[in-house]
This record gives structure tokens, sequence and C-alpha cells, in this order.
């Protein structure tokens, strides 16, 4: 059984992976965890928060739902100074990669809602910088697994 989110996800992931420049590491679905070393450049996507609503009151057959995804652009530099530098090509392929795609028709529309950076010192300075996408998809009221 496979749900919706699940697959929107790996939708996500697989755009980010296809014809991606050379130089873009692969995206996979692994979260960075504080205090982790950062060895390489990675794109992380993951979920953030879901909303949802009945568009024809408690009676409605479907639901409309926004999910938030992040895709997280994580890499560790020598000089703090080259942090937004480093991280800027990524943030620039999820945008371009997501931005008017429909998820190989998953979803009705994908928008990018925000990017958050953070710093932190550590044995390199790892900087992250993480694009969240607003995802507007529908599902049956009462069943989130994926149909066919």
């Amino acid at each position: 059984m496979s749900s919706y989110r699940l697959a929107i996800r790996d939708q996500v992931i697989t755009e980010l992976n296809t014809n991606a420049p050379s130089d873009m590491p692969t995206a996979t679905k692994r979260r960075y965890l504080p205090g982790e070393p950062i060895t390489a450049p990675r794109l992380s996507v993951f979920f953030i928060e879901e909303a949802s609503r009945l568009p024809q009151g408690r009676n409605s057959p479907v639901n409309q739902r926004s999910l938030q995804i992040a895709v997280q652009c994580s890499t560790a530099v020598d000089d703090p100074a080259d942090a937004d530098d480093e991280v800027e090509p990524m943030l620039m392929w999820a945008v371009e990669a997501l931005a008017d795609s429909r998820l190989n028709n998953l979803v009705l529309w994908v928008e990018e809602i925000a990017t958050r950076w953070a710093v932190a010192q550590m044995d390199r300075v790892y900087v992250q910088a993480t694009v969240i996408f607003l995802v507007h998809f529908q599902t049956k009221r009462n069943d989130l697994e994926l149909q066919g």
C-alpha cells in the first residue's frame, strides 16, 4: 500500500534527480540530523506540515490537501563568507525543477512559499538552506491510498 503523500515525496525526489546539473548532489529522503557531520553537499526531501479541508462540508466525498514539502540543501564550507554561495545553486535547481511541476499528475499544482537559512559552526561551517513548497492535491475523504 502506498499513500499519496509518499508518492508525492518520491516524485519530488525523482524530478530533482532527473536532468540535474552534473555537479548537483543526488536528492534523497534522508534527513540531516543535528550534530551529524556533513561530508558532502546533499539534498534532502521531507514533509513539514499538511492542512486539509472538506470543500463541500462534512459530507464532502473529497478532501483538498495542502502539503508542505521541504527541499533541504546542506553543505560544509571552511569560510563562512562562502556559505550562501555554496547552497545557492542547489536552491536554484530545486525551484527550477519543481516550481512548474504537477509531479507526474499527482497534484493540482506546486508553489514555492519560503526559504529558510541556518548556519552552525562545527568542525567546519555547516550551512543549510531549506526551500519549502506547498503541494496542492485531492484525495478521497477517507482514503489516502494511491489508486492505480
